[in-house]
């Protein structure tokens, strides 16, 4: 299977799991960079939050893009 790029492209998916029962423990942060640091390498990546009550994830992504925007 070959990626958009040409590059050969495994058919299986993996799926990597943070969690910490403990709030601000810095899980959406280390999952952001770990999604951006896959999709620098070509990767395709989905994140899932699913805590429905503190999108933690959207507001770090949020927060990153506008960083990159006032550069």
């Amino acid at each position: 299977m070959l990626d958009k790029f040409g590059k050969r492209r495994s058919a299986s998916a993996h799926v990597i799991v943070l969690g910490n029962e403990k709030g601000g423990s810095g899980k959406s942060t280390v999952a952001l960079h770990v999604a951006i640091g896959l999709l620098k390498a070509g990767q395709r990546v989905a994140t899932i939050d699913p805590d429905a009550r503190q999108q933690s994830l959207l507001e770090c992504l949020l927060s990153q893009l506008q960083l990159q925007l006032n550069e």
